[in-house]
């Protein structure tokens, strides 16, 4: 499926991994009187230098956003105290340093900055600068998004969004945003290939299977989902992590601003009281459901469909491993207040719901069994978390806000999923 399209693209992403995560060079700060050719001699500048004049122009766009992203306020509850090197400090002293990898650094601040007067100040003073630099700098303005592809698993656990980047000087990328709807819809990754589009869909076509499409989409329509979930991206505490991100979140963000505006978020509906009681009448009267037709049952079906219809994409017949990971070791122990012997019931009538959703769907056995299974791996934890002393609804939302502990953090979901599936590319595509 999804997952085998990551083993086509994760030596890519891992060649680059140096570029994207950069260690931290010593830099020249405003009003340090140092010759320019110590400057220039310094690791940030070398590192400009090769990527500016070597290799393709995403080597130098994805180490311009690390460090931009580097720059970006702190996220937490509580703020941070530690001094730290703004954008703005950064922009200031590539001022102060007249050199081709500074006046380069500051092309690339001016184009995807959304800091209105830094790039005024940025933009007077590249008018001094007299470096030869190659076009796809100096012309960002010119960039072009031709297209946008969906990719899309029927679990729908998340989309990928390809970008069709077209740079000036005829050089072309690719840049992928992944959207979790478990979460969010939330953009939780996101990277940039140095390959046309053409070239990344045609190895992407090879790997995926018949559960999954790939799709060109309304451009307009996906920019205002994905600028939707970067919203949400924005205020998550403890922010998204992974090998690209959030070094490349500045550059996909820029990216995605170039997109056609006026398109609207395709909005998942919520299903009425009435069609959740059907749903819930139709498993009840199905081979899958009719031993569950008892109160302490009925009460538990009503918990699924309730919370299927609530999270994600709001369909109570949509169940993937992730899901039932989540509803498990999170949703009902958080959310659902009851007793400890109506609770401990759930697991079996949720094998039951996921066999009758899927037959419903007619969706593959292969994904059955594997939904099934993560039922199997973490019914033991939430056996365990229901008996456990735990905080529930707004108390536990509040205490997970301000960090405190709620009694569910003897599990990591994401963690443990991630070791399961044998990585967060695997997890992600």
């Amino acid at each position: 499926g999804e997952a085998s399209v990551a083993s086509t693209l994760v030596a890519k992403k891992k060649r680059a991994d140096h570029r994207r995560n950069p260690r931290r060079p010593t830099i020249v700060r405003r009003h340090v009187e140092q010759p320019a050719g110590d400057a220039e001699d310094q690791e940030l500048m070398r590192m400009v230098n090769h990527t500016l004049y070597e290799g393709h122009p995403v080597e130098f766009l994805d180490l311009v956003s690390s460090i931009m992203a580097g720059a970006e306020e702190p996220r937490g509850p509580m703020g941070s105290s530690e001094e730290r090197i703004t954008l703005a400090d950064l922009a200031e002293t590539f001022e102060f340093v007249d050199l081709a990898a500074t006046t380069a650094l500051l092309h690339v601040f001016a184009a995807v900055s959304s800091d209105d007067v830094l790039v005024a100040r940025i933009r007077r003073t590249l008018r001094e600068r007299q470096q030869r630099l190659p076009a796809w700098v100096t012309r960002l303005s010119e960039v072009r998004i031709e297209q946008v592809v969906e990719m899309r698993h029927v679990l729908r656990d998340g989309e990928n969004y390809f970008l069709d980047v077209r740079l000036p000087d005829g050089f072309a990328m690719t840049a992928v945003v992944y959207v979790d709807n478990n979460l969010g819809p939330v953009v939780k990754d996101g990277y940039t290939i140095d390959a046309p589009l053409d070239a990344v869909l045609e190895q992407a076509r090879a790997a995926v299977d018949e559960d999954t499409s790939l799709e060109p989409v309304d451009p307009a329509d996906a920019r205002a989902l994905m600028e939707a979930a970067l919203e949400i991206e924005a205020i998550m505490f403890p922010p998204m992590e992974s090998e690209s991100w959030p070094a490349c979140r500045p550059l996909l963000r820029w990216l995605v601003s170039l997109l056609p505006s006026g398109g609207r978020v395709p909005e998942e509906t919520m299903p009425s009281d009435d069609e959740l009681d059907a749903i819930a009448d139709g498993f009840l009267a199905s081979p899958e459901g009719r031993s569950f037709n008892d109160p302490d049952h009925a009460a538990l079906l009503d918990v699924l469909v309730s919370l299927g219809a609530t999270y994600d994409v709001q369909d109570p017949l949509r169940w993937s491993p992730v899901n039932v990971e989540l509803l498990l070791l999170d949703r009902v122990p958080r959310k659902v207040v009851d007793r400890v012997q109506v609770l401990t019931k759930l697991p079996d009538l949720l094998r039951a719901f996921i066999r009758y959703a899927y037959r419903l769907r007619g969706l593959r056995t292969e994904l059955l069994v594997e939904t099934l299974e993560s039922v199997d791996r973490w019914e033991p934890e939430y056996q365990r978390l229901i008996r456990t002393p735990r905080a529930q609804g707004a108390e536990a939302l509040a205490r997970m806000a301000m960090g405190l502990p709620t009694g569910l953090e003897a599990h990591d979901p994401w963690e443990q999923l991630v070791a399961a599936v044998g990585g967060e590319v695997e997890l992600e595509l």
